[in-house]
């Protein structure tokens, strides 16, 4: 245990060993019986070193001490079900490695498991060609569901409360147990344990049983009295060890699978009491039970930060909390929706609504006093939840002192998006003009400027890359602000200061507004710009990031130039000057300008030999300032506008220069990129710097480099008639279309009842996905579900056909994302539009967007008879979740630099050591389970190669549990984990990984994905290492068409694959077909490395060996053709002799 943690935690090693796991109400004390501070580092007590005893000690019970200890046994027992984990309830989550491989691969390479009777023949479902719309497989069959039962029933008796005379003898709780046995206890749990009374059906008698004695633990209990528990607890406790703690340890956020096979709904008294008796619905009647969510998230921002561990404790807090509000405030948000949390304002149509429950203020993200009205509605409403969201996020990263910011969830459920915040003390005594006391409530009309909050927020705006703005408000007077106009500062009865509504902190994308008002220049633009719905459609970070220092390299630039210009008196006036700065601002691209300290170095040794060097390094500073559009005249100081184009604010005629500018400075942002960036992003998919399999690593690799998603159609635009890209247009293809029916989705679902949800669900996919069923009139007519009411809204999705879906889909991506939709002719509507993609794909990929669960198991897309989807294939709605994610501060990031440096210098110890160090803390902050232990992980399996295995086996567990079991993190995981193991001598193992890893290719994507060469060709060397050349050949051709159709007939990879493909068909003495790959081998090589390269000779000599052998092959044949002999001898060919 390290003297850095606290005591407390030292509870998790206890609950992990097998012979106190059931010990729940203890005390940790040292050897003098002196209890100690369990909140305290363990470093800090008194009398605690290395090599001190703790001891564990029983204490005595009260009543939520029974209630944890029987919930702690209740979770023991049911620990390795898979229901919580397919539900996601308790943070639970899959992870199928285990399943998989059968067996311990960490064990297995130390020598203590065989691996020799390991199926590693292919599926048929993974042979090359074989595509098909199975989702069973996501669930492996050789995964075991079932555990040994160890009781049949474990409830509270209907006994309880204990009456007032035995409560003063000690009665806490009464507990029924039935036994595998047959046989039914009833149980007393007491201030000093467990026992069995004497009360026996109907007849009430708290006696303690003298046929069993007390225990201090119910699990003590039971095994006394029933042998079979003992039994199969004792199977339990063994299995708990051999399995992975981390595939038993809560995730930090809730993380829901798509798809679940069809879950047995056994009989559950216990379960059925925590769902009566929750809280749900009646927590404002809890008083002294809710937790103050602001007063923690605020207390643990002001935690101190001196020392190293200091720190590790304040975001370790910082952490817990967000997590623990993240999880309460979905729980809420779903009471909210279902109409189990009382309005504050129940008189108000329900998409006004306000709600409070446990402290956290629940409101619907709709235009409900039209702040948006100008700026787009409810359209507006949404998307400005999802920046504010991320703003906050970003102002939490700063870390900077002063101004405070809320706890912050957006959910999206049932069509619904639900805003959760942290409660402002006191903001519910005082009206909301009184209560914001910076910034305007009002679109500008009246404007608050408090001068405090101006002295904060002037850090904020260098930060935010703001520039601040002068605004006239009603009354004529100009206002000078350091925001955004909605941007709102808020005085808590706290004394700390607030910033709320923080949806203008990036620049405006003029590429998405009205034409008449962003194109400042009068040029028509091919493509741009496309009306949006709204005007909140902003440029992201990463791309202001990139556009900053693009702007940071051609200032050098330019003051280089003007230095120059100075000093050679080249020119006399000053519009040449500055007409020559404009010439090298336009035609400059920044990849060409020369690197940073080249320029600083020569502007200083040019001007060293002026006359006036101080002058002249001013002037050319100034001018240079100007030119790239800095906000100071002294220095480079990018700042933009957040209010520029937005409707209804009247700047001051101080602003008039200053505007001109500000459009001038947005028109280039937004030209950069669709000029630079996005066609640097083509380039590096193309040469396969990256290739996002799906929508979610489509998506973060457009946000890496600054692209919002908003731009596929564009992107498409471009690549559509480019071969090599053709996984990437089928990938914008299915994001524009599974966006455009989320928008449908949500706005069906959210006018249906409850009462015929699951009905329309099925009947939108199959509008959605099938082709329309001939019978349709008659399943209206009889699948028309009872008991409507006869509110109308409640069957307008029965209208809902195919044709007019697709009409309304194909038209929205016309008008958001600017593309048309290519249609070919087919005897049904989906199939014009979805005839290039797998619809299995874009049924994962809507469920993913939509939060709809459904049962996992083959779909038929094309039957013309029997629709495919139907009421019991939707499982559930679950909630779709953007939260804060508190990162660590820069002391984490030093260490991690230092590492990288540490690595690429060649200093592997030195790299190692820091990457163990900050690896314990990390898992101090975050635990176990986290994308950053994830990335540190897979680092450890390149520095550590002699423990690979082990790391990567624990980083794939950790990806299919954080990101999804088929993530492209986790499908990258296993070909790693793959190729670890085969170095190891693991080959069956390997082989079962890859396989796994292609069955998750070929259901997210399909099987024409680059990646899939890769993964191919794995799979065909290994099958050839286990002497399974037929099934080898299958995969190996089936990588050589993939190289071939994205990089070529004449490419390097495809150069490969034939090379592999001759080794392969050498072995099997097909020589003619050897020949062959390897003469294209050769002659790609001699026509791109000529005949003096190493690789062109290798070739020719692979060649000549095949041809020779081919020679004696055929004299063997001939020879024993004309001995009449109908047998030939295994011919054994040593190709690399």
């Amino acid at each position: 245990v390290s003297t850095y943690e606290r005591l407390m935690e030292l509870r998790d090693y206890i609950s992990d060993r097998p012979e106190t796991c059931d010990r729940t109400c203890y005390s940790l004390q040292n050897v003098d019986g002196v209890r100690l501070d369990e909140l305290a580092v363990i470093g800090k007590l008194q009398d605690i070193d290395d090599g001190s005893l703790i001891r564990l000690m029983d204490e005595e019970y009260n009543l939520r001490d029974v209630k944890i200890h029987l919930r702690r046994l209740r979770d023991l027992l049911t620990s390795f079900s898979r229901v919580n984990a397919y539900t996601a309830q308790d943070n639970m989550s899959l992870t199928f490695l285990s399943g998989i491989t059968e067996i311990d691969i960490e064990a297995l390479k130390k020598g203590s498991t065989k691996e020799s009777q390991l199926d590693c023949a292919p599926p048929c479902y993974l042979i090359p060609g074989s595509a098909t719309s199975n989702g069973v497989p996501l669930t492996p069959l050789y995964f075991n569901e079932s555990y040994q039962d160890c009781l049949k029933e474990l409830s509270t008796s209907g006994w309880n409360p204990p009456p007032p005379n035995r409560k003063l003898q000690g009665d806490l709780m009464y507990v029924n147990v039935e036994t595998l046995e047959g046989e039914t206890y009833n149980i007393t749990a007491s201030i000093t344990g467990f026992f069995v009374n004497r009360t026996k059906d109907h007849i009430f008698n708290p006696a303690p049983s003298s046929e069993f004695p007390l225990s201090h633990t119910l699990a003590g209990l039971l095994n006394r009295i029933s042998p079979l528990f003992k039994k199969n607890f004792l199977i339990l406790q063994k299995v708990s060890l051999k399995t992975n703690p981390l595939e038993l340890v809560p995730t930090p956020y809730q993380v829901f699978p798509w798809a679940v096979p069809k879950l047995d709904h056994g009989y559950d008294k216990q379960r059925a009491e925590d769902y009566s008796f929750a809280r749900v619905g009646y927590e404002e009647h809890l008083a002294g039970q809710l937790r103050d969510w602001n007063d923690d998230f605020q207390s643990a921002k002001e935690m101190p930060t001196e020392t190293i561990q200091e720190k590790i404790e304040r975001d370790r807090t910082i952490f817990r909390v967000n997590t623990d509000f993240v999880a309460v405030a979905t729980k809420g948000a779903i009471a909210v929706v279902d109409g189990n949390v009382v309005a504050m304002n129940p008189a108000e149509p329900e998409r006004l609504r306000l709600y409070i429950w446990n402290n956290i203020f629940f409101s619907f993200a709709v235009d409900c006093r039209d702040q948006y009205k100008q700026l787009g509605g409810d359209i507006a409403a949404y998307r400005a939840a999802g920046q504010d969201v991320h703003a906050i996020d970003f102002v939490q990263k700063l870390d900077v002192d002063g101004l405070h910011t809320l706890e912050t969830a957006v959910i999206d459920y049932c069509g619904r998006r639900i805003i959760a915040q942290s409660l402002i003390p006191g903001i519910l005594n005082r009206s909301q003009e009184n209560s914001v006391i910076y910034g305007s409530i009002d679109s500008g009309l009246t404007i608050a400027a408090d001068e405090v909050f101006i002295e904060q927020l002037k850090k904020y705006s260098q930060l935010f890359r703001v520039r601040p703005i002068s605004v006239v408000d009603k009354f004529d007077q100009d206002v000078k602000i350091w925001s955004s106009i909605e941007l709102k500062g808020i005085l808590g009865y706290d004394r700390r200061r607030y910033i709320v509504d923080l949806i203008k902190t990036l620049p405006i994308d003029v590429n998405f507004i009205e034409a008449n008002e962003s194109n400042h220049d009068d040029k028509p633009r091919k493509y741009f710009p496309l009306n949006h719905g709204h005007c909140l459609s902003r440029l992201r970070r990463e791309l202001v990031e990139a556009f900053i220092a693009g702007r940071y390299m051609l200032y050098w630039r330019l003051v280089a130039i003007y230095s120059y210009a100075d000093q050679q008196k080249q020119f006399k006036d000053k519009d040449g000057v500055d007409q020559h700065g404009n010439e090298a601002l336009s035609e400059l691209p920044v990849e060409s300008l020369p690197s940073t300290e080249e320029i600083k170095e020569g502007g200083k040794n040019e001007l060293s030999d002026s006359n006036g060097p101080n002058e002249g390094q001013n002037q050319s500073t100034k001018k240079a300032a100007a030119a790239v559009g800095s906000y100071s005249s002294t220095e480079l100081d990018i700042r933009f506008n957040p209010d520029l184009f937005t409707p209804n604010i009247k700047f001051s005629e101080s602003e008039s220069e200053a505007l001109g500018k500000d459009k001038s400075l947005a028109h280039d942002a937004a030209k950069f990129l669709v000029e630079s960036i996005i066609p640097k992003t083509v380039q590096a998919v193309i040469f396969n710097l990256t290739s996002p399999v799906d929508g979610n690593s489509f998506k973060d690799v457009l946000h890496q480099r600054g692209i919002n998603i908003r731009y596929i159609g564009y992107i498409a635009s471009l690549i559509a008639n480019t071969p090599e890209l053709s996984y990437v247009y089928k990938l914008c293809l299915t994001e524009m279309i599974t966006r455009i029916a989320k928008r449908t989705f949500k706005e069906l679902i959210r006018r249906t009842s409850f009462r015929v949800l699951s009905c329309a669900i099925s009947h939108f996919l199959n509008c959605f996905l099938l082709r329309p069923s001939k019978k349709k009139k008659n399943r209206k007519k009889h699948t028309k579900p009872h008991n409507l009411a006869q509110d109308k809204s409640d069957l307008r999705w029965i209208s809902l056909s195919p044709e007019d879906l697709w009409k309304q889909i194909s038209s929205e991506i016309s008008t958001y994302f600017g593309y048309e939709i290519p249609q070919i002719q087919s005897d049904n509507i989906p199939g014009q539009y979805l005839a290039k993609l797998q619809r299995i794909s874009v049924l994962r990929a809507f469920c993913m967007q939509t939060g709809v669960q459904v049962v996992l198991r083959e779909y038929i897309f094309d039957n013309k008879k029997v629709l495919t989807f139907n009421d019991d294939d939707i499982v559930n709605i679950i909630p779709r979740v953007k939260h804060l994610n508190p990162k660590h501060c820069k002391f984490y990031l030093y260490l991690y630099f230092f590492m990288i440096y540490s690595y690429i210098t060649g200093l592997i110890q030195e790299a190692l050591d820091v990457l163990i160090e900050a690896l314990a803390i990390f898992q101090q902050v975050y635990g176990p389970l986290h994308p950053d232990v994830f990335a540190f992980l897979e680092k450890f399996t390149r520095l550590f190669y002699s423990q690979a295995v082990c790391f990567q086996k624990k980083a794939t567990i950790v990806s299919e549990r954080l990101f999804g079991v088929d993530s492209q993190e986790t499908i990258i995981a296993y070909v790693h984990l793959s190729l670890y193991c085969h170095a190891a001598g693991q080959k069956r193992v390997a082989l079962r990984l890859m396989y796994r890893a292609r069955y998750l290719t070929c259901l997210v994507f399909g099987e024409d994905h680059p990646d899939m060469a890769t993964i191919d060709s794995n799979i065909g060397l290994i099958l050839f290492a286990t002497e399974n050349s037929q099934n080898a050949i299958q995969f190996l051709i089936n990588a050589l068409e993939i190289q071939q159709r994205y990089y070529g007939d004449d490419s390097i990879n495809a150069a490969i694959s034939h090379h592999l493909l001759a080794i392969v068909k050498s072995t099997a003495c097909d020589f003619r077909s050897a020949m062959h790959h390897e003469k294209q081998v050769f002659n790609i090589y001699n026509g791109k490395f000529g005949e003096k390269d190493d690789r062109t000779k290798e070739s020719s000599e692979f060649l000549n060996r095949l041809t020779g052998q081919a020679v004696v092959m055929q004299k063997k044949v001939a020879l024993y053709c004309d001995l009449h002999c109908t047998t030939l001898p295994m011919l054994y060919c040593n190709i690399f002799s």
